[in-house]
Formats: C-alpha cells, structure tokens, sequence
C-alpha cells in the first residue's frame, strides 16, 4: 500500500471543506433572493454526502454513489457570505447503502441548513 494512503480503519466517517459558488454569469452581483441562496444549500449540502464514506476507498476509487434521497432543513439564509463550510458525517455504510448527515455554516459561524440523506454506492461505469 502506497505510504501517502490514509489506513481506512483509521480515518473517522466525517469531512469538512469550505465551498464558494461563483455567481453566473461570472462577476455578476451575488443574488440577495432567498431561493437562489437556499438552491446553494441544497447543492452544497447534497455534493458533501459522499465525502466522508469517500475517504475510505481513497482518490482511486471506482465507486461512485449518486443520492437516492435528501432531507434539507433551512435554518437561516446568508446570501453575501461568498464562502461556507460544509461538514459531513457518514455513521453508517452497508450493503450499497450510505447513509449521511451535513450542516452549512457561514464564515461567522452560523448554522445556515442541516441535511440528512441516503445514497446508493455502486462501481463506476467503465470509462466514467
């Protein structure tokens, strides 16, 4: 096993990484509508799942786990704040199911959103 390889049975189930959507077209105004802000949640809450089940099959993996489904609770809404942390946490993986949790913080330290979901981890297809 490669010395740069985490030993799997050693990492916890969780992940944190801060995330900035870019505004389209580029350089336009940040939106201030809730709903935009809230779609944000939702994407970053939703690509932040598979993180932490991620680590353990490391960057070479050949499964991919699209999410079967996603339960988002908004708590507050920060439009202007440009970056957010996202952290993750995967209590339980068996049988191809994952299940995860996520929560939005703004760079002031204020849960923004909550999520919980389920995904389906399968082997990638060929080529993919």
């Amino acid at each position: 096993m490669p010395a740069d390889r985490l030993d799997a049975a050693a990492v916890a189930p969780a992940a944190a990484a801060h995330a900035a959507l870019a505004p389209l077209p580029p350089r336009a105004p940040r939106s201030t509508d809730p709903f935009v802000d809230a779609g944000r949640a939702v994407v970053l809450l939703d690509t932040h799942l598979w993180g932490p089940a991620w680590i353990h099959h490391g960057p070479e993996s050949p499964w991919i786990a699209p999410t079967l489904d996603l339960a988002v609770q908004f708590h507050r809404s920060a439009p202007a704040c440009e970056w957010l942390l996202c952290d993750a946490v995967s209590p339980v993986a068996a049988e191809g199911l994952v299940g995860a949790r996520a929560s939005l913080w703004d760079i002031d330290g204020r849960l923004l959103a909550s999520a919980s979901g389920q995904l389906f981890c399968k082997r990638a297809p060929a080529g993919a």
